[in-house]
């Protein structure tokens, strides 16, 4: 009677066994297709669920921080899972093999990147070594991508040490919700912003017009324009009533269109001619203010790397003409994205994964000098790029105001819609241009005795005093 009790438990035992296994398979199956498309939230919930039943599989704790650096805002939940992951590094790992349960050297990478991205610069430093340490990690890894990020770690530090002054404003709740926010394109005078809000099943384009000050409930346009969620908006017109949109066609390929607003009605979006759009992903464009000069992102047969901004002049006929490459002084070997002009057609924003850079893409801008020639781009700076990627820097009239989408502890969601109030560009840009007379003090400091003169000028914006003109025997020294 004992001997059958126990085999009927031992067979009840090994029945679950059994269940429990197919049911793991079933989710590992499912979570590895989510991650091949990319659909990284629903692979992460998978992976999760394997994770609460054998927390100790490294393999399932690499995929988890893999899929959590795929999903903005969420990137720093990488950083616990692939800790546990590089306990058990197999250098003859087996990809997608649902036995495999160690994980993959560039599991290394990716925590290294992690560290990066939450500004534990010097950790990162030190797990990229780590990784470039690894036995024969130079037959299977291109290892000159490490050598970029051990550059960019350098950099970064270098950047971080040295903050911009700036101010940044969280757009209101109404704007801003607990889904990720972004591509905000705002009006010259900022009475309009148009923006996208990733719902639950698609990407919508929203509008919002100021009424007394106030932003009123925005209105989802996506219907009007024609976007199913395919599209996103990427430049709108000082006068906020002419959209671009760059649309996605395949996988790889990215068309730019374009609406206009007519009697509060969008219309539906139409294609820019063959010059613009190729078989190649056109992803994003901008226009100069008096729409002659379109400035579009292209990775089409003559860029210097991947991505490259490209510039086309619109013809006598109101099509745009054959564009030229904006040249080297902009693009780099790697990619270039989100290029805008300011109002005066002088300063070009720009993000770029080349140039001084601390990792991933930050913003960069560059100046028109006399003879109509790019002087070399200048990384905008601290805060506003971080050591993730940061794009989409919209400016208003000449850049010292901008709109962007970043993830901040003050953020309503994982990624918010923020203004930007540049006081260092201010500065640096007024170098050129000359200072306004209400933004400038200046006095004199007269000695009654000999009549001496020393003039100074006080810069309202920085609260500083600078010495203009001193007499020779007279020395001026100002202490911080």
């Amino acid at each position: 009677m004992l001997q059958r009790i126990v085999l009927s438990l031992l067979v009840a035992l090994l029945y679950c066994q059994g269940v429990l296994k197919a049911q793991n398979n079933e989710a590992f199956e499912n979570a590895i297709y989510f991650f091949k498309e990319e659909d990284f939230q629903e692979a992460v919930y998978f992976f999760l669920k394997l994770n609460e039943s054998d927390p100790s599989n490294f393999n399932v704790n690499y995929f988890i921080g893999h899929s959590y650096l795929n999903i903005p805002g969420d990137e720093y939940k990488a950083l616990p899972y692939l800790q546990k992951a590089i306990e058990g590094i197999n250098m003859k790992y087996k990809k997608n093999d649902i036995n495999e349960r160690q994980a993959p050297p560039h599991a290394l990478y990716y925590l290294a990147y992690t560290y990066k991205l939450t500004n534990q610069i010097d950790s990162a430093r030190s797990y990229y070594l780590k990784f470039l340490n690894l036995p024969n990690v130079g037959k299977k890894y291109n290892l000159s991508f490490i050598e970029k990020e051990l550059k960019a770690c350098e950099q970064a530090k270098y950047i971080v040490d040295k903050p911009i002054i700036m101010n940044r404003t969280i757009l209101p709740a109404l704007i801003n919700n607990p889904s990720p926010n972004n591509n905000a394109l705002v009006s010259e005078n900022e009475n309009v912003i148009v923006f996208m809000t990733h719902l639950k099943f698609y990407q919508a384009i929203f509008m919002s017009v100021k009424v007394n000050n106030e932003w009123s409930d925005p209105e989802n346009i996506s219907p009007q324009i024609g976007s199913d969620g395919d599209c996103k908006p990427v430049f709108l017109n000082s006068a906020g009533n002419y959209l671009l949109l760059s649309r996605k066609i395949s996988k790889s390929n990215y068309d730019i269109y374009e609406s206009s607003l007519t009697d509060h009605v969008w219309s539906k979006m139409a294609p820019l001619n063959d010059n613009i759009n190729t078989r190649n992903a056109e992803s994003h464009a901008s226009m100069t203010k008096d729409g002659s000069l379109l400035y579009f992102v292209s990775d089409r047969s003559g860029t210097f790397g991947q991505k490259d901004i490209w510039v086309s002049k619109r013809n006598a006929d109101n099509n745009w003409g054959r564009p030229v490459n904006a040249g080297s002084k902009i693009n780099t070997s790697e990619n270039e994205e989100t290029p805008f002009i300011t109002g005066d057609g002088k300063v070009l924003f720009f993000a770029s994964e080349g140039h001084m850079n601390m990792g991933g893409f930050d913003i960069f801008y560059s100046k028109q000098n006399s003879d109509n020639n790019w002087e070399p781009p200048v990384n905008i700076g601290y805060p506003i790029n971080t050591t993730g990627n940061d794009l989409f820097y919209f400016p208003i009239a000449n850049g010292t105001i901008a709109y962007m989408s970043q993830v901040l502890p003050n953020s309503f969601g994982k990624e918010d819609i923020f203004k930007i109030e540049n006081t260092s560009l201010k500065y640096e840009l007024h170098r050129y241009t000359g200072r306004s007379d209400n933004e400038m003090i200046h006095f004199d400091i007269i000695d009654m005795n000999t009549n001496d003169t020393i003039m100074f000028r006080y810069d309202k914006i920085f609260q500083n005093i600078t010495p203009v003109k001193v007499p020779s025997h007279i020395k001026i020294q100002i202490k911080q």
